[in-house]
């Protein structure tokens, strides 16, 4: 409103000085939108960066889901559950847009898994009845597992 008036628009004024000040106008609300524009961005970015940090010490058991017959014990495969349990929220409500639906797919997944570990204490030999339905779960889950992985591998130079 100071602008507005300062400028004199709405009275007699010569009108170069309200074509000068409309100008002026003008930019400042140009400007503002950029800075609006550069401040989505910027956090967006924040964004990226929080999800990367809550993501640092889960990437890669996440991206190894699907390939739990690699765990060395049962107690480091509890931990790296446990872990990533831990993490779920975070990793959920830090998740860039575009990775949202990836994030809950994977962790859907993931809660499942360690359901049916606990259940025969943390023993893969005990998941071989249910191998075939976690075999079709795990190759649903795995185009969201590899975005994941291409996110953490780019924008947060992770070595998953």
């Amino acid at each position: 409103m100071r602008i507005v008036r300062r400028c004199g628009l709405g009275t007699n004024r010569p009108a170069m000085r309200r074509g000068a000040c409309s100008s002026a106008l003008a930019l400042v609300l140009l400007l503002g939108c950029a800075v609006g524009a550069n401040a989505s961005r910027a956090s967006s970015r924040v964004s990226a960066d929080r999800f990367c940090t809550v993501s640092r010490g889960v990437a890669t058991d996440i991206v190894n889901l699907t390939n739990v017959m690699g765990a060395s014990s049962p107690a480091k495969l509890k931990a790296e559950f446990a872990d990533i349990t831990a993490a779920a929220p975070a990793l959920k409500s830090s998740a860039p847009a575009k990775l949202k639906t990836d994030v809950n797919q994977v962790l859907g997944f993931a809660t499942v898994l360690k359901g049916d570990l606990a259940a025969v204490g943390w023993s893969i030999i005990g998941l071989a009845p249910k191998l075939p339905t976690l075999a079709a779960q795990g190759a649903k889950v795995k185009p969201a597992i590899l975005a994941l992985r291409a996110y953490y591998e780019g924008p947060c130079k992770f070595d998953v």
